[in-house]
């Protein structure tokens, strides 16, 4: 038996429960371990995530590890409704790692670390509404304090400790800047005093797979400690505290722009129990500023929000008469409502537009899979709404340009009468350029006021507030990771604002072959195949695909030729890391299920397998790949898609499959886009199963499952039903257990063991010659 609480990931394989031991860094020396350079790849931290300061004089870069250490996934935690909690800190468990702040002035350049303490987790910064300084969290083990930032000096102090951060964010910024609204732990809750150790599940595998974690006792009061929070309005400068309203579950507080009401969402109770993973019943009021509920909203009251340009105007949308219909309310909030609009179809959406009364509405077509875009006039006297335009989900028309106002709330920028649009353009080169148009608000017309074919990959982040005809952009090539350009659009202005340098090199001299290519049925396809250097006298390469299923309709736009130019971050190296180990890969392969989204599911199967059979033609016919050693990988509903090929089709060789689900009858009531339940739609569920066709499989296919996965219908119960049924109908199959791991695997451990064990599993049953397959029904087997 496992010894409980050990920190090591278990492989099931024939039966048996085996420790696995993470494979090392540096030069390979033998089946598994891994290339030169891939641990430093995959743990990589990614490029600072900017917050743009209202004023437009500073940029803040907050830099996180893209890994935690696995003793990190082994603190106490409970989990509800999902979310998992530290009781011992009153926050998330395991957050995000975020490690550093960066102030960098715009004017110049400049470019300073944020003093913080070490050893402590900080949150992502948020500017106060007038730019003078950010708040952000900062977790110890004592618990969540919130810090005040000062962007000319760098220096920061404590403002407050005890926060609640058990359902997000415990701080927000009150409109004057001067204040912000926090939520701080009851007095004298003590929550581990009313929690006990528990073991967890052993899902049959005489393992804990859930140590660490913990349970509440049936006594003391736990749960309403750790949920419940006082709300406090806090003066910055002097730490002045006032309690507004009483002890309460509350979810989240959204003050209005300019006056002194509040949109509460509060936690109904009973209060869920800790295991139970059901939903969080909430309800919403408006309070003043001294707590009093001025109105209680219906729960019919969808998208609950104030009008970003006024002091506090309530808007909400609610069904009636099978419309959605927005609506607007003025305090004191008990007098009629007044209709803004009502969408033929599905509400979609809403981005006001900065100093104005107009608003960008967007309502979703879903039998055509359409987006349909209006402007709408909620100012006196407003005039008609304005349908301003109308694109398939999978095309795009540029996403608005946003910026904040002079309330500090996120809005539509607009300069002179015009509002901003922004996206990607094919360009020349196979890529994709950015781009900004430019809308008149009176007649709609539509122009390109910039664009930039600079050879690599290249987004528009934001608008400068108060700068307008300046952005900020991200830049990356395949060889250069990401880094943040101050542009201006008007000129050839570029001023580079960071310089951060590629973690593997060795990765970024790979070749990145685009491919465009069509199935049997002549629906365009594409992808990118990723080869190491060429040497003409090589032999072809075995072949890793990885794919992830998307539905979309019988008019699907023709893809975009396959970006060569995108840096290989921590997630895509998981996948490109094999060419380092003499694979080719193929990446961004498009795996369509076309038609109707009410019945494409009945031809899942047929068309995946189509799909499939195309890419491996493709990569083919480049004669830099052997089509007999050809595997399939993929994560989540990509697994699932990895599993049905296997049991459907005899292209591959072998397979990995990450977290996935495999058996639809235990997800009855709708999965991914399917909306039919199991009594519903009874064949497909079945056809779509591969676990009822694992006697077919007869390829060897690698399961990993994070042993904590809550995502709905990926228990980890799902990985090992499907390992047992492949085993007892005599197939080959190991399975991966991540102690701690959710859906995404988070923890430098998994990540490494996770490479190490399909690098294994693939120079196994890739790199010997193959063996002769027997064809399934009338797919012809390639190995023949």
């Amino acid at each position: 038996m496992i010894a409980p609480g050990a920190l090591c990931s278990y492989v099931v394989a024939a039966g048996c429960l085996l420790a696995f031991a993470t494979a090392g860094a540096g030069d390979r020396t033998g089946p598994g371990s891994l290339p030169a350079g891939t641990v430093e790849l995959l743990a990589a931290s990614p490029p600072g995530a900017p917050s743009l300061d209202p004023g437009g004089r500073y940029l803040l870069l907050a830099q996180r590890h893209s890994l935690l250490e696995r003793r990190q996934l082994f603190a106490p935690s409970v989990s509800i409704s999902g979310r998992r909690i530290d009781p011992s800190v009153h926050g998330p468990h395991a957050p995000l790692n975020y490690h550093g702040i960066s102030v960098i002035t715009l004017a110049s350049g400049e470019r300073r670390e944020v003093s913080l303490p070490r050893g402590a987790v900080n949150g992502f910064p948020v500017w106060a509404p007038d730019g003078s300084r950010f708040m952000f969290t900062l977790t110890t083990d004592r618990g969540i304090e919130l810090w005040i930032g000062d962007p000319e000096t760098a220096h920061t102090r404590r403002l407050v400790d005890g926060l609640n951060a058990v359902f997000g964010q415990p701080c927000v910024w009150m409109p004057d800047s001067r204040h912000v609204l926090c939520q701080r732990i009851t007095d004298g809750a003590d929550v581990l005093s009313g929690i006990t150790a528990d073991q967890g599940v052993d899902w049959g595998l005489d393992m804990p797979m859930a140590a660490g974690s913990y349970r509440f006792s049936t006594s003391g009061g736990a749960i309403e400690q750790l949920l419940e929070s006082r709300l406090q309005r806090i003066e910055v400068s002097s730490g002045r505290r006032h309690d507004i309203g009483r002890s309460a579950a509350i979810q989240s507080v959204e003050p209005a722009p300019g006056r002194d009401f509040l949109i509460v969402t509060r936690v109904s109770k009973p209060y869920p129990r800790p295991g139970d993973n059901v939903r969080i019943n909430t309800f919403r009021e408006i309070w003043d500023r001294s707590g009093r509920v001025v109105r209680t909203l219906p729960a019919s009251h969808r998208a609950v929000q104030w009008q970003a340009g006024e002091p506090a105007t309530l808007v909400w949308v609610e069904r009636d008469q099978g419309l959605d219909r927005v609506m607007l309310q003025r305090p004191s909030f008990t007098g009629p409502s007044e209709q803004l609009f009502a969408t033929e179809h599905r509400f979609a959406g809403l981005h006001w537009l900065e100093n104005t009364d107009l608003a960008l509405l967007s309502e979703y077509l879903p039998g055509r899979r359409l987006t349909r875009r209006w402007l709408i006039d909620t100012g006196p006297g407003s005039a008609a709404p304005k349908r301003f335009d109308s694109h398939h989900i999978d095309a795009g028309n540029g996403l608005p340009m946003m910026t904040r106002n002079h309330r500090g709330r996120n809005v539509v920028a607009v300069r002179a009468g015009r509002f901003f649009l922004g996206g990607l353009v094919p360009s020349g080169n196979g890529d994709a350029a950015p781009y900004i148009d430019e809308v008149d608000l009176e007649t709609l017309a539509r122009r390109r006021l910039w664009t930039d074919d600079n050879g690599g990959h290249e987004r528009v982040v934001a608008m400068l507030p108060g700068r307008p005809q300046e952005v900020l952009t991200r830049y990356e090539t395949a060889d250069t990771p990401p880094n943040y350009y101050l542009v201006d659009v008007a000129g050839d202005g570029r001023l580079q604002l960071t310089h951060d340098t590629h973690a593997g090199p060795a990765l970024g001299r790979v070749e990145q072959i685009p491919l465009k290519y069509t199935r049997d049925d002549g629906l365009p396809l594409s992808a990118t195949l990723h080869v190491p250097p060429r040497d003409e006298s090589r032999a072809p390469l075995p072949l890793v695909i990885w794919a992830y299923p998307k539905e979309v309709d019988g008019r699907a736009v023709s893809p975009d030729a396959p970006s060569t130019q995108r840096y290989a971050g921590p997630a895509r190296a998981m996948k490109l890391f094999f060419v380092l180990a003499g694979y080719a890969v193929m990446d961004g392969v498009s795996m369509p299920v076309a038609g109707d989204e009410r019945n494409a599911n009945d031809d899942f199967v047929n068309q995946i397998v189509a799909n499939a059979r195309a890419a491996v033609d493709a990569a083919a016919s480049t004669g830099l790949v052997d089509p007999a050693r050809v595997a399939i990988a993929g994560h989540s509903y990509g697994a699932f898609m990895a599993a049905n090929l296997l049991a459907h089709s005899r292209l591959f060789r072998a397979g990995a499959a990450l977290s996935g689900a495999y058996n639809r009858t235990l997800t009855p009531f709708g999965f991914q886009t399917e909306r039919r339940t199991l009594w519903e739609a009874t064949e497909t569920y079945l056809a779509m199963s591969p676990l009822l066709h694992s006697d077919r499989i007869d390829a060897p296919l690698l399961l990993v499952h994070g042993t904590a996965d809550n995502n709905t219908g990926t228990s980890p119960f799902q990985s090992l039903q499907f390992y047992r049924a492949i085993r007892g109908n005599g197939g080959d199959a190991e399975l991966l257990l991540l102690p701690r791991e959710g859906h995404t695997y988070r923890a430098r451990e998994s990540v490494i063991e996770t490479a190490s064990a399909m690098l294994d599993w693939f120079d196994r049953h890739l790199k010997p010659c193959p063996a002769r397959r027997k064809p399934i029904d009338n797919d012809v087997a390639v190995t023949e």
